[in-house]
């Protein structure tokens, strides 16, 4: 039962991990985005968690199918409930969440969500997991700088991850996808993002050093691929260093590109070392 209580409190802290991480990302655009725009998208970040974890949390909407959107303190309520006792819930405990200015309940009642059997059923953990992975992903598409993610919505059922939303080009679309396949814990990835044939001509803005190591951190935390324990980051006037230890040169390589690829970037220099096998050393 420990066990269990030290896991749920490891996964809710990397949930809380990855907003921050969220939160950094639009803070860094500061003079990409209007300072009031910032505030907006960061304040329904934060809501959109704190309705989704409350959610997930109840029992009584265990078997419940609930998207939810935020739009500066009005909340959208999409989805199935079992039952109108829970479409009612849904709309108790969302607009008891502080930030909450109005409430709008789409939520269509279906007798088969009802009656769903229970191995169908997320658990509580399988409900964290997946708030953990739609935090991972939006991390991983925000640090981006290639990737318009401000228009992108993710979602996450067992791991399967949806992409919605619209970017500006198909070599933006592929990126996406392949940003949101490569994170920890996404099963396979839905790519239901359309092209919206806009050009996009706005300059990068110009981030500081201690934002730039923060960046790279969370990118290279939430990619399967790569275990970050042993590498060490560091940045002067945009140039990023990379230190430390990976078990091979294909991770080398992907942690550079990672690094490259994170707003703000001015180069990377990579003195990263490939960990020998204990038979070579």
């Amino acid at each position: 039962m420990l066990f269990l209580l030290n896991k749920m409190i490891r996964k809710i802290f990397f949930l809380l991990f990855a907003f921050a991480a969220i939160a950094v990302a639009f803070f860094s655009y500061s003079k990409f985005y209007a300072r009031k725009d910032i505030k907006v998208i960061v304040d329904n970040a934060r809501l959109s968690a704190s309705v989704k974890t409350a959610l997930a949390l109840n029992r009584q909407l265990k078997t419940a199918e609930i998207d939810v959107s935020v739009t500066e303190g009005e909340i959208l309520l999409d989805g199935s409930v079992g039952t109108t006792i829970q479409r009612q819930l849904a709309e108790e405990i969302t607009r008891s969440i502080r930030g909450v200015n109005e409430v709008h309940n789409n939520l269509l009642v279906n007798k088969l969500i009802a009656a769903k059997p229970v191995d169908n059923e997320r658990t509580l953990g399988e409900k964290l997991d997946d708030l953990t992975i739609e935090a991972s992903v939006k991390t991983a598409l925000l640090l981006n700088e290639n990737v318009r993610a401000r228009d992108i919505k993710v979602s996450s059922l067992r791991g399967h991850v949806v992409l919605a939303g619209s970017v500006d080009s198909v070599a933006e679309y592929e990126l996406a996808r392949k940003i949101a396949d490569d994170v920890e814990g996404v099963v396979a990835v839905q790519n239901d993002i359309q092209l919206s044939g806009k050009e996009n001509g706005a300059v990068p803005p110009k981030v500081d050093d201690k934002t730039l190591v923060t960046q790279v951190r969370a990118a290279l935390m939430v990619n399967r691929n790569i275990d970050s324990t042993e590498i060490e980051i560091g940045s002067h006037n945009g140039i990023v260093t990379l230190t430390g230890l990976v078990h091979s040169g294909a991770e080398k390589d992907l942690v550079q590109k990672i690094a490259e690829g994170c707003w703000g970037v001015g180069g990377v220099v990579n003195e990263i070392r490939v960990r020998q096998a204990p038979n070579e050393q």
